[in-house]
């Protein structure tokens, strides 16, 4: 029997779960084409398969905010129930060991320890955000008080010129995150400098005009989030180059 609106309601998940099916299907081309040793296209699928798990990360869901206001395009909808991700965190390994200068691959940061003043929801420890896999976070079990903070600790001190901290569950949707916060960076673990602040992206990026010796580095909150909004932070990376373009 037909459900009026169930198509209508339901849509969103559904081409969220067919695009995550044509990225993995680009992920399986690419791995093919590894095999065969056919490297150029193997770039190529790797490129696509990124085009259509961005589009798979879009809030494409409507929702109605605590101020009473419905706004379209709030939610980003789960499919898969993280399967989707570990099969493409297994593929990107495959690539990053035939290719590891591909661009389409995550960034793996220099190795680090993860730690945070907040509180962890359930299994999402803070170790998940310096893991290297985008379908593993960390997630907080509250919102974020100012002075709270996330941070990493690099194993030995290194010549930093790029930083990338992704948080929410989408680099291009607004989430659980850090709204207002600074970068800073510290070369002892006890001093610390400011690098950069949050614009309310999800994706903080920062490209440094110079090296700066690094030991440890933190993105700390300076205000509270709008609507009591916890934190997830999938990957705080700190590397000695930006990645390929």
């Amino acid at each position: 029997m037909a459900e009026p609106g169930f198509h209508q309601d339901t849509l969103p998940w559904i081409v969220a779960g067919a695009q995550w099916a044509e990225g993995l299907l680009a992920q399986h081309e690419m791995m093919a084409a590894l095999h065969a040793g056919d490297h150029g296209a193997a770039s190529e699928a790797a490129a696509r398969a990124v085009e259509r798990f961005a589009l798979a990360g879009r809030a494409t869901v409507p929702d109605q905010r605590k101020d009473g206001v419905y706004k379209e395009d709030q939610i980003v909808p789960v499919v898969g129930g993280g399967l989707f991700e570990a099969f493409a965190a297994r593929a990107w390994e495959v690539l990053r060991a035939a290719l590891p200068g591909d661009p389409s691959l995550p960034l793996r940061g220099l190795p680090a320890t993860a730690t945070t003043t907040l509180g962890t929801y359930r299994d999402h420890a803070p170790e998940l955000m310096a893991d290297g896999d985008l379908s593993t976070f960390f997630w907080s079990d509250g919102a974020p008080a100012v002075g709270d903070e996330v941070r990493i600790d690099l194993e030995e001190s290194h010549e930093i010129t790029f930083v990338r901290v992704q948080m929410a569950r989408s680099d291009d949707t607004a989430g659980d995150q850090i709204q207002h916060g600074v970068l800073e960076l510290s070369a002892d673990g006890q001093s610390w400098t400011e690098a950069a602040s949050t614009d309310g992206s999800p994706l903080l990026e920062v490209t440094l005009d110079a090296p700066v010796a690094t030991q440890a580095a933190r993105l700390r909150v300076t205000r509270k989030n709008e609507g009591g909004k916890w934190v997830q932070v999938r990957e705080f990376a700190l590397a000695e180059e930006p990645p390929e373009a």
